[in-house]
């Protein structure tokens, strides 16, 4: 009786120091995270209400106030779109915050709202020259955190932006003063994170 009891007590006591040397690795998994920085590029349709549509390429070099993937970003920001009317050129500071919805060993979803705010350059390309502007952008992005979250893949469904002219440029009608347009993006890319 007594070396049944013994045994049963050993038996327990490697069962519970199993569960508690496997207990942390489990939860590093669930806590998973990639470095900080990143580094994003995306392309994707810009409708410019009342011009055209073009073609933007878009390019990020951010970072993680947190230490992490996660939260929180600031963002310099750049991007170029050409059409058959226009070409734009312009750069800016984005500001946004990665909130994770779903994760596991494998994958991860995030919801990116964020905004940008900036300026640029717009040549219409009718021997008139080009004009500056002022660009404030707000939009709302999903991401898909793969490969042990430092590939992301990610969609923007929600962006607009608002574009501001000085008063130096002339408006259709022949008169100076602030003129303004507004568009909708659609962009799609990835991200590598690191740091």
């Amino acid at each position: 009786m007594t070396n049944h009891r013994t045994n049963l007590t050993l038996l327990l006591g490697v069962l519970a120091l199993a569960l508690v040397a496997s207990a942390p690795s489990a939860a590093e998994a669930q806590t998973r995270r990639s470095g900080p920085l990143f580094v994003s590029a995306g392309v994707g349709p810009f409708v410019l209400f009342d011009v055209d549509t073009s073609f933007r390429l878009e390019g990020q070099f951010g970072w993680h106030p947190g230490g992490h993937d996660e939260g929180f970003f600031l963002a310099a920001d750049f991007a170029f779109a050409i059409e058959r009317h226009y070409a734009q050129v312009y750069g800016g500071i984005r500001l946004g915050g990665d909130i994770e919805v779903f994760a596991n060993n494998d994958v991860a979803v995030l919801l990116t709202p964020q905004g940008m705010g900036g300026f640029g350059f717009m040549d219409f390309g009718y021997g008139a020259g080009g004009y500056g502007f002022l660009i404030f952008q707000p939009s709302f992005q999903v991401d898909v955190a793969l490969l042990e979250r430092v590939l992301w893949v990610w969609a923007r469904p929600v962006g607009f932006d608002f574009l501001v002219f000085p008063d130096t440029f002339r408006r259709s009608d022949g008169a100076r003063g602030l003129d303004w347009y507004w568009g909708y993006q659609f962009m799609a890319g990835a991200r590598f994170n690191f740091g």
